[in-house]
């Protein structure tokens, strides 16, 4: 008789354990795709701020501004970081025999490619690119100088 309530307990966590995890990943994929990061941040401020209509519509702008101004920052940090993966590699080389520059180029492709993995699929929504494709930062150091 106990042995079949701590089943049903366990059965329940996992269950309830999968369910919380989904709902989590669905808000987190949210967050994270920049279309939905004026509105988001509208909803928070008039919330914590109990702002009105009016407010709404003159606020709205300077955060839909705010928001393109962001995304050119996190664009240009970007390109830096590919450069500055680019020169470090430049750097190390001349320390490394050639079958040790061939496995540094080949986890440079592989972290690429994760990266544009997980960025094709969070801009397409595709169910699961959260829990399925994890983001370059989760993995390490692999991919770092």
């Amino acid at each position: 008789m106990v042995l079949a309530m701590v089943a049903i307990f366990l059965a329940g966590a996992v269950v309830g354990g999968v369910l919380t995890a989904g709902a989590i990943v669905q808000t987190v994929k949210q967050r994270l795709n920049p279309d939905n990061w004026t509105r988001n941040v509208m909803e928070g401020l008039t919330a914590e701020l109990d702002l009105s209509a009016e407010q709404q519509g003159e606020i709205e702008p300077v955060v839909r501004e705010s928001v393109l101004r962001s995304r050119g920052i996190m664009q240009r940090a970007g390109i830096a970081w590919a450069r500055n993966l680019a020169a470090t590699k430049e750097e190390m080389a001349p320390h490394l025999d050639d079958e040790q520059r061939a496995e540094l180029e080949a986890l440079i492709e592989k972290r690429r490619s994760k990266i544009r993995q997980f960025l094709l699929r969070r801009q397409t929504g595709a169910a699961g690119d959260l829990d399925e494709v994890e983001p370059p930062e989760s993995e390490g150091t692999e991919g770092s100088p």
